[in-house]
């Protein structure tokens, strides 16, 4: 009627303190997936939402909760993983979201640290389905067990051709230790971004708002949470 006030599409709110701290974006109505993603490093700020705010409300707009880790108070502390897991346990606890077919979704750092946290989804009480990798650094020292991802899980990793920051070595170092422990082919996926028009497959463009940026990576994650959800359902 007139004068009525739309309801919101999702929630913002914040668990946990210090680098356990995780913010949350829950969608209005029922929630159908959850989304763990997992920043990269750089400054203050992106151990916050800010620079990936848009992509977050959309995926909540899409039905996922959420979840925002912290994992460090200052750039490129110890103890990511650890922290990732304790932060996503006690979310997905609270929130009831444990069930969920859930994706992890990683940008440069955080590209190699979700397959790292993906050794450890279950002991954060995570249905982990799936991984997608954006344009990952190399891999940190010591070497995350890859033989502990959770059986199944779909990984996608992506490159950019105008990568300034990390290049493509990242990604393939990241395949390549894939196929050493045998990961099935058919569950990975590698792709590279490709630069066109006014679009530059740059390392910053992830964190972009455009047409373009949706494009190659919003709607490559939302493909892969509707694979995730309909194997769910059929399971």
């Amino acid at each position: 009627g007139c004068g009525a006030r739309k309801e919101p599409a999702f929630r913002e709110s914040r668990i946990g303190s210090g680098p356990d701290r995780v913010w949350v974006f829950e969608p209005s109505g029922r929630p159908t997936s959850l989304v763990v993603f997992v920043h990269g490093q750089g400054n203050l700020k992106e151990t916050t939402p800010f620079y990936h705010r848009a992509w977050l409300e959309h995926l909540a707009q899409g039905g996922s909760i959420v979840l925002y880790p912290r994992y460090e108070l200052t750039p490129g502390a110890a103890g990511a993983v650890t922290h990732i897991v304790r932060g996503v346990r006690a979310a997905a606890a609270r929130l009831g979201a444990g069930g969920l077919p859930a994706l992890g979704i990683g940008y440069s750092r955080g590209g190699w640290l979700v397959l790292a946290y993906a050794t450890m989804a279950k002991q954060s009480g995570v249905n982990l389905r799936g991984v997608m990798s954006v344009f990952p650094v190399s891999p940190e020292l010591p070497l995350a067990d890859l033989h502990r991802i959770p059986r199944g899980a779909r990984i996608d990793v992506l490159a950019g051709d105008r990568d300034e920051v990390v290049g493509k070595v990242g990604a393939a170092q990241i395949l390549t230790l894939l196929a050493y422990i045998h990961y099935p082919h058919r569950l990975t996926s590698a792709k590279l971004i490709r630069s066109h028009g006014d679009f530059v497959a740059s390392h910053a463009s992830v964190l972009d708002d455009t047409p373009d940026a949706r494009a190659a990576y919003w709607r490559r994650a939302d493909r892969l949470l509707a694979r995730l959800k309909s194997r769910s359902e059929r399971s």
